[in-house]
């Protein structure tokens, strides 16, 4: 599932990327880089809510096994495409010009496979760490940070991670405890949200906010993803 980083064509406009790829904060330069994928991201996202909406509807209606099985194949499908196009979307925000669908779509085209596998691996990893206990799943789920990021580049992703970690260990720690924090307000606020507002209502919003969240993430992770991995010097360690 690993090979070199994608070069043909997209590396045109990475590699020309803006050096600086983070200053003073990965986030806040997320929050500030994340709006150049708006054409691509945001209608994935929107997508997305509203398929997630009305995909709990059947199971509030005619809830049986196969109905509960197609609709969590449907929302699962749903959810990887679009952390798929998001992964895309990240990457491409750091370079020259704003992210396109024909980028995107060249880049999903040729990472899709590794992505998709390495994305999976990673869900089934942390789900079974956090039916362990909760320090395990947030270990891992640290650990996997850069896995959909460094699958959808075509890199390895345990050695990307490793050589974050070894480059930039303050950076990365602190980033991951952000990362954690945000996850875990989202999560609550999410059960607050299900249980005041109607189902379908209750998940589109859900799966917006989240939707924009993990945009914001991406973003975020993809500056200190590249920083390293283009290894530029004027890089703030």
């Amino acid at each position: 599932m690993t090979a070199s980083p994608v070069s043909e064509p997209q590396l045109e406009v990475e590699g020309a990327s803006d050096a600086r790829f983070y200053r003073f904060s990965v986030m806040l330069t997320g929050a500030l880089r994340m709006w150049r994928a708006t054409r691509v991201t945001l209608p994935v996202i929107l997508l997305n809510a509203v398929l997630q909406g009305v995909l709990i509807l059947p199971t509030q209606s005619a809830f049986t096994g196969l109905t509960l099985a197609l609709t969590a194949l449907g929302s699962a499908l749903a959810l990887v495409a679009t952390l798929a196009v998001v992964t895309a979307g990240a990457l491409d925000s750091f370079g020259l010009v704003h992210p396109n669908w024909d980028g995107v779509r060249r880049r999903l085209a040729a990472s899709w496979v590794p992505f998709v596998g390495w994305t999976c691996a990673l869900f089934v990893v942390v789900v079974a760490g956090f039916a362990l206990w909760t320090w395990p799943g947030a270990l891992l789920l640290a650990l996997g940070l850069f896995v959909p990021l460094s699958a959808m580049d075509r890199a390895s992703p345990l050695r990307a991670t490793w050589l974050i970690i070894r480059r930039r260990p303050v950076r990365w720690a602190v980033t991951v405890l952000v990362v954690l924090a945000l996850g875990l307000v989202a999560y609550l606020s999410r059960a607050v949200l299900w249980f005041f507002v109607p189902q379908f209502v209750g998940v589109a919003i859900a799966g917006l906010v989240w939707g924009v969240l993990v945009w914001w993430v991406s973003t975020g992770l993809a500056a200190l993803y590249l920083a390293v991995s283009r290894g530029r010097p004027e890089v703030e360690r």
